[in-house]
């Protein structure tokens, strides 16, 4: 209706973002459009101002999926079990892996879109300039999740503290090598 000059589309942009939030950026800038076009700034002013909390939304998760902290919370994946056994078999399949832990972040932006962490452990720790880190560029080359997934050495010093946390809980523990 929008389209066709008819403010009485404007109901169907409320719609469409209250079934789903993903349909904010659309809905935003059909409305911005619209009553843009009709010289109605003020009225526009309030898809600005939803656009401009959608677009603030997405920085902070953004910002919050790009950094993992000793603040942060962890809960047992929910990945399900055919999900897990193939990400287990990739694992396996590099001899140097040690153990892995996986993990799910708790999310507070768009928490539908998961993040999982995946911690591993190598047989003999070298440090990353004897050959950890091209094994660790493998397996990361290597792993195929349905969410987003970010892999971390357990045995770096700046990740250490995530050792000592996702080791205090048994279900997180998905691979151990024999």
């Amino acid at each position: 209706l929008l389209s066709m000059g008819d403010a009485c589309g404007e109901p169907f942009l409320e719609r469409a973002i209250a079934l789903d939030e993903r349909n904010t950026p659309a809905a935003c800038e059909a409305g911005i459009q619209f009553w843009m076009g009709k010289s109605e700034h003020d009225r526009a002013q309030r898809w600005l101002r939803t656009s401009d909390a959608w677009e603030g939304r997405v920085r902070t998760a953004i910002r919050e999926r790009e950094r993992i902290t000793k603040e942060d919370q962890f809960i047992v994946s929910s990945a399900n079990p055919e999900v897990l056994q193939e990400l287990i078999e990739s694992i396996a399949a590099h001899p140097k892996v040690q153990s892995a832990w996986l993990a799910k972040k708790v999310l507070f932006e768009f928490p539908d879109q998961e993040l999982h962490i995946l911690g591993v452990t190598f047989k003999r720790f070298l440090g990353l300039a004897h050959g950890e880190e091209k094994a660790m560029e493998e397996l990361a080359q290597s792993l195929v999740f349905p969410t987003d997934l970010r892999l971390f050495h357990l045995n770096e010093p700046e990740v250490r503290w995530m050792r000592k946390r996702f080791g205090t809980q048994p279900t997180w523990l998905i691979y151990t090598a024999s």
